[in-house]
């Protein structure tokens, strides 16, 4: 009987060590998030009390907001990513400005350039600057600060949330940063004078 199990036992272990030699074996290369894009763009105005601004924005994401800070956090859950923006007042306007440069500077190290945009609405007194930060391990490829030029002032920033791969990920990033445009285009201050 003991013979009988030792035959048994010795097959099983030749029949495992010949099929676990299989040359045939690839790895399987690095998955990357699933991309989805909306069909089409329908955007809703976010025009809330206490806010001091309203502009508009697509109907796939939506708004966290901070009320006490005016502070917003524009989030689009399918695509992993957010658009930061946050508010200052009765602050100068050069101290904001340089804040935001700061911000910037910060991502120069794996950027392969910078692209700089100035935008002026002077009928609705909006202007500002939109920075899009070329290269394929930037963490934000756009950053913006919209301001009256007087006391209030907006900054802006969009992140991908997932390790930076901006070939891979660039049609989120084309997408969302055609937004933020949309955004800048329609923000308007509430008490302008």
């Amino acid at each position: 009987m003991l013979k009988y199990n030792f035959v048994n036992i010795a097959i099983f272990i030749a029949c495992l060590t010949l099929t676990a030699c299989n040359n045939n074996y690839t790895p399987k290369p690095r998955a990357y998030m699933r991309i989805e894009l909306p069909e089409s763009k329908d955007y809703q105005i976010f025009d809330s009390m206490p806010y001091p601004y309203t502009f508009e924005y697509p109907g796939y994401s939506h708004i966290v907001s901070n009320m006490e800070k005016h502070w917003i956090d524009l989030e689009f859950p399918a695509q992993n990513s957010t658009i930061y923006l946050s508010y200052n007042s009765g602050i100068l306007l050069d101290s904001n400005i340089a804040s935001t440069l700061f911000f910037v500077e910060k991502h120069l190290a794996k950027s392969t350039g910078i692209e700089q945009i100035f935008y002026s609405d002077f009928d609705n007194r909006v202007f500002g600057t939109v920075f899009y930060l070329k290269g394929r391990d930037v963490a934000s490829t756009m950053q913006f600060y919209l301001t009256d030029s007087v006391h209030q002032f907006v900054r802006g920033a969009f992140y991908v949330k997932s390790r930076p791969n901006n070939d891979s990920l660039s049609p989120v990033i084309k997408m969302i940063q055609d937004d933020v445009r949309h955004l800048i285009q329609t923000f308007r201050w509430k008490n302008t004078g």
